[in-house]
């Protein structure tokens, strides 16, 4: 085979890997094929009541300014609790050991700020190399408490309910509504579909090693 045919065939690989690629972008990025997609990682709503609505998960920037999904699921939880499905609200989660504020500790502040009570609220912030999950069964044991309601984004909820009834532990989802269903640019959709991915190896990485 001469050069010649070889740099045609090469050409011909690198086409259908271009066409392939812009087919996807245009698939995810002018269809609603990451939110259908999402749809299966969200776990059914169901507002049962309980001891404690747990929060799990957010973040802060580094300017101490909370994020979107940390406002989200702070505001909605705050809905529960003062619509009566728990007394308790306890907001959990993994930080930099750097940081001097971590985002459980500032969604806190800000459910203290919007009314609630001091002993109505608590923390559990795990160190960097821990599993913040793995210790709600022992606060769960300390504090008495036999059910939890769990707000997290949409996208996480399927699998954080598995991790913590995996845990013995009796939890009802309670997700934030999935407004990432509303996104219709391209940057937002293929953001979205990069989360999805992302969410669905960490789905299966879990019940695998489970």
């Amino acid at each position: 085979m001469s050069w010649y045919d070889r740099f045609k065939g090469v050409n011909k690989a690198i086409i259908a890997v271009v066409i392939f690629i812009l087919l996807t972008v245009v698939l995810i990025g002018w269809t609603p094929m990451a939110q259908w997609l999402g749809q299966d990682l969200i776990e059914p709503t169901v507002l049962a009541k309980s001891d404690v609505v747990i929060v799990a998960g957010g973040e802060i920037y580094e300017d101490g300014v909370l994020s979107d999904a940390a406002l989200r699921q702070t505001v909605h939880a705050l809905r529960l609790v003062r619509r009566g499905f728990a007394s308790k609200l306890i907001f959990t989660g993994t930080s930099d050991s750097d940081s001097p504020l971590s985002h459980v500790e500032a969604m806190s502040y800000l459910a203290l700020e919007m009314g609630l009570k001091p002993d109505m609220v608590l923390v559990n912030r795990a160190a960097p190399d821990a599993d913040h999950l793995e210790m709600l069964p022992a606060i769960f044991q300390r504090e008495g408490w036999k059910s939890g309601l769990l707000v997290t984004s949409s996208l996480e909820s399927a699998r954080l309910s598995q991790a913590l009834r995996l845990q013995g532990l009796s939890i009802s989802a309670a997700p934030v509504p999935f407004h990432e269903k509303y996104r219709d640019s391209l940057p937002e959709r293929l953001g979205l579909f990069q989360s999805v991915c992302a969410e669905y190896i960490l789905l299966i990485t879990h019940k695998w090693w489970r």
